[in-house]
């Protein structure tokens, strides 16, 4: 509102620019601008002024800044244009404020031309995040882990640099996490991830070597705990599960630094080659599997011997008993074949036949009779068998006793040992009703004609002798020129004749030499053409 002094009997005009003229003492004005006043008094007497109306404009201001914020975080608040002067209810007079609480914020404004103004302004205060990193808190060699923020947000910051709200860690350490939800709030977490492993020291292969069949051997091995934490084995198993091995451990749950006791036992059956594996699978403090090779050889001792028997002199088929056992507790028994040989004084006794087996007549060396003797894939059980025999004539011996002497026994198996054990024949006093039951044996003989000879000589042999004969033909320098071999099993006498051409031989001298069961003859030959 505009005024001027009131006159009497004066008149007033205003000029409002561009509005209707007014002609009272006074006008409202609503606008800024320039007003002019035209006065005139009943004397014609006219004063005139003007009068400029600025107008503050203050109703469009507001307050800016955040409406919502973090708790623990704070926004600026000012308001959109600039004043003479402030005053908020903090009781602070800037242009612009802190702001960290909850609430209502205002402000009274006084422009510069005295015009006041109010605003305010409401802010809420969100919940801090409360950001927890998920995941085991412990990593095994060798292994991952998965690592996540319990929440959805907006954005992740890892400490290795990813941006995912999970991530796949192989390594221990320090990890940290950074978030951010829509309202712009920031989570920090960390954590820190401890590096273990599962370390048994001790685990080794287990080489029982040779133990015989039927005996228990015991082998302990000592697993310490070197790890950082305890271990606990949740399972030992054996992967063939072969019985002849038994194996146990006194603790499962094993502290550091503690050592367990993982006992062994083996017990082998049959004489063979025994192979196993153990498994031994921990649970804690990581999980892992160890393996270790266990073996043996189960062996067996096998009995051969030949009892000491009595024999009345000129008994004809006269069995001379091998017997054989295995060596073992309980019941069982074991296949194998056998390969040995017997010897003994050719005058004691004379063999016609091994039973049941095969056998070879080696003949007589230096009056020694030797007789191999082969069993193939033989039973042996463990107790007392009759294996074979040597069937014969008992002859009129020089002493009251024959020996009977076994040579090597093997089994072509190394796991299979023969141990012999040598017999003997002791003769009775015949009566003289049995001189009857005596034959005279007639020796073999050997005679060569013509000699000397220019080409072809007959070689006549005769006698009773039983066994395997040797017919040779030898130069003066030991080499042999001719070798025929053969046999008599005959009681009755025997004659045989070679016809030998030597016409491809030099002239000479030369040995013909007869090996027989009971001796050799040597006679010499004079080759002249």
């Amino acid at each position: 509102m505009s005024t001027v002094p009131v006159f009497t009997n004066c008149t007033y005009l205003w000029t409002t620019g561009g509005a209707s003229p007014q002609t009272t003492p006074q006008i409202t004005v609503k606008k800024g601008g320039k007003y002019f006043l035209e006065v005139k008094s009943d004397n014609n007497c006219t004063a005139i002024d003007s009068f400029t109306v600025n107008v503050g404009n203050i109703a469009d201001f507001s307050i800016t800044g955040d409406s919502i914020i973090c708790n623990g975080s704070e926004t600026i608040l000012q308001t959109s244009r600039s004043f003479a002067s402030y005053l908020w209810n903090t009781g602070e007079t800037s242009p612009t404020i802190k702001a960290d609480k909850s609430g209502i914020y205002s402000v009274n404004i006084k422009d510069s031309s005295g015009c006041e103004g109010y605003a305010s302004f409401k802010i809420d205060i969100i919940p801090a995040i409360t950001l927890k990193i998920l995941g085991n808190n412990t990593i095994c060699f060798n292994d991952s882990i998965i690592l996540t923020a319990d929440k959805d947000y907006n954005n992740y910051i890892w400490s290795t640099g990813a941006s995912t709200k999970s991530i796949v860690i192989r390594s221990g350490g320090w990890y940290k996490l950074n978030v951010r939800d829509k309202n712009g709030c920031i989570g920090v977490d960390s954590i820190y991830i401890e590096d273990k492993n599962t370390n048994l020291d001790g685990i080794n292969n287990i080489n029982f070597g040779k133990i015989k069949i039927q005996s228990n051997k015991e082998i302990i091995l000592n697993l310490k705990n070197i790890s950082s934490a305890d271990i606990t084995i949740s399972k030992i198993s054996q992967l063939s599960n072969v019985n002849v091995f038994k194996v146990k451990i006194d603790k499962n749950l094993i502290s550091t630094g503690v050592t367990a006791n993982l006992k062994v036992d083996f017990l082998p059956l049959q004489p063979v080659f025994y192979k196993d594996t153990i498994k031994i699978e921990v649970s804690e403090p990581c999980i892992k599997t160890y393996y270790l090779e266990i073996s043996g050889c189960g062996y067996a001792d096998i009995f051969v011997w030949i009892p000491d028997t009595t024999a009345i002199i000129g008994t004809i088929n006269y069995n001379i008993p091998i017997y054989a056992k295995l060596d073992a507790i309980n019941p069982t028994s074991v296949k194998s074949s056998i390969y040995t040989g017997i010897e003994f004084e050719a005058t004691g006794f004379s063999p016609k036949d091994v039973l049941p087996s095969e056998f070879s007549d080696k003949g007589i060396n230096n009056s020694i009779k030797t007789i191999d003797m082969k069993l193939s894939n033989y039973i042996f059980p463990n107790n007392d068998i009759k294996l074979s025999a040597l069937q014969g004539v008992v002859l009129l011996y020089s002493q009251p006793i024959l020996n009977l002497h076994f040579l090597k026994s093997e089994s072509g198996d190394s796991l299979i040992n023969f141990i012999p054990m040598d017999g003997s024949l002791t003769y009775n006093k015949f009566c003289i009703k049995d001189l009857n039951l005596i034959i005279p044996l007639k020796l073999t003989d050997m005679e060569i004609s013509p000699n000397p000879a220019n080409s072809i000589i007959t070689i006549n042999i005769s006698g009773q002798e039983q066994g395997l004969f040797t017919l040779s033909i030898f130069d003066f320098k030991g080499s042999k020129l001719f070798n025929e071999l053969f046999e008599n099993y005959s009681d009755k006498i025997s004659t045989k004749q070679y016809i030998v051409n030597l016409k491809d031989f030099s002239d000479g001298v030369y040995l013909i030499v007869l090996t027989k069961p009971l001796g050799t003859i040597t006679q010499m030959i004079r080759l002249v053409k």
